[in-house]
C-alpha cells in the first residue's frame, strides 16, 4: 500500500494535468462554437472510418455466402428466360405455363476440384444424383460453356471440360448458322480450343465469337464458347480450322450452373438432333 501511495505521489503532477485536460475537453464539448464543431466533426469522421473498416472486414468474410446467393439468383433468372421454354402447340401465343413448356432447367454448383495441368482434365462439383444431376448434362457459367457431366455419385459429379482431349462437341459462328467440330488439340494451350471442318465460305474474322449448338442436346443454343484467334485452311479440302480463346477462364472456376435439357431423353430415343 505504501508503494502505491508513493507511486501516485510521484506522478501527481501528470495526473493533475490529465484531469485538467479532460475538464477542458468536457467544457468545450458542452459549449458552442467552432471548437465544439471541430471536435464533433473529428469524432464523427473517426467513427465513420472505423465503421467502414469494420464493415469491410465483415463483408470479406461473407463473400462466399454472397457469391452463393448471387449464383442462386442468376440460376433462377437463367431458368426464366423465354429461350428455356418451347411452345406446347397452341396457336395463340400467350405467355403462361400451359402453352410454354420448360426446356432447360438449371442447377447451381460449386467447383471443389479443378485440374488444369493435364491432357485429360476433370472438374469435380458439389452436386450429384441427390440434387437431380445426370450424365451428359451441360455445365456453363456466366462467361460461357465449361463442359458436360461425365460421372455422377450421390452427392458429387465430375465434369469433362473443354480442356480435355476426349471432348467432342459442335460449335457455330455467332453470326451464321454454320457448324464445325470442336476439340482440344495437343498443340492448343490452356484456355484455347480448335474448331475443325468449318466451311471455307463462312464469314469469320479474328475476334468473332463462336457459340454452342443444340446438336448434342446438351447446351442451350448460343452460349459463348470462344473468340477467334487464328484461321487456317485445311489442306486439300473446302474447310478451314479455327483456333479459339475460350470465353471461360478455366484457371479461375468457382461457381457454375449444370443445365438439364428436359427433352434430351426423348430426342435421344428418336436419334434426332
Amino acid at each position: 500500500m505504501k508503494n502505491l501511495i508513493a507511486f501516485i505521489r510521484s506522478i501527481r503532477f501528470l495526473l493533475f494535468f490529465i484531469f485538467l485536460q479532460l475538464l477542458a475537453f468536457i467544457f468545450i464539448s458542452n459549449g458552442k462554437g467552432f471548437q465544439t464543431s471541430s471536435i464533433i466533426s473529428s469524432s464523427n469522421a473517426m467513427s465513420g472510418w472505423l465503421y467502414e473498416r469494420n464493415q469491410a472486414v465483415i463483408d470479406y468474410f461473407h463473400l462466399a455466402e454472397q457469391n452463393k446467393l448471387l449464383l442462386e439468383e442468376n440460376t433462377r433468372l437463367q431458368s426464366e428466360i423465354i429461350e428455356n421454354y418451347r411452345k406446347g402447340g397452341a396457336e395463340d401465343i400467350i405467355y403462361n405455363d400451359t402453352i410454354f413448356e420448360l426446356k432447360y432447367k438449371y442447377f447451381p454448383a460449386k467447383v471443389i476440384k479443378n485440374s488444369v495441368s493435364k491432357r485429360f482434365n476433370i472438374i469435380t462439383l458439389n452436386v450429384g444424383r441427390k440434387q437431380g444431376i445426370e450424365r451428359e448434362m451441360g455445365v456453363i457459367n456466366s462467361q460461357g460453356v465449361v463442359g458436360f457431366v461425365k460421372d455422377v455419385s450421390q452427392n458429387y459429379c465430375t465434369v469433362m471440360p473443354l480442356m480435355n482431349e476426349n471432348v467432342r462437341l459442335t460449335a457455330k459462328s455467332q453470326k451464321q448458322n454454320l457448324y464445325g467440330n470442336l476439340l482440344w488439340e495437343s498443340d492448343d494451350d490452356f484456355n484455347q480450343v480448335t474448331v475443325k471442318k468449318v466451311p471455307t465460305y463462312i464469314d469469320l474474322i479474328k475476334g468473332d465469337t463462336m457459340v454452342s449448338t443444340s446438336q448434342e442436346s446438351i447446351f442451350p443454343e448460343g452460349k459463348p464458347i470462344g473468340r477467334v484467334l487464328n484461321i487456317s485452311k485445311e489442306q486439300g479440302s473446302n474447310y478451314k480450322t479455327i483456333q479459339l480463346e475460350t470465353t471461360v477462364d478455366f484457371y479461375n472456376l468457382s461457381h457454375v450452373m449444370v443445365v438439364k435439357n428436359m427433352f434430351k431423353e426423348e430426342i435421344d430415343s428418336l436419334n434426332i438432333q
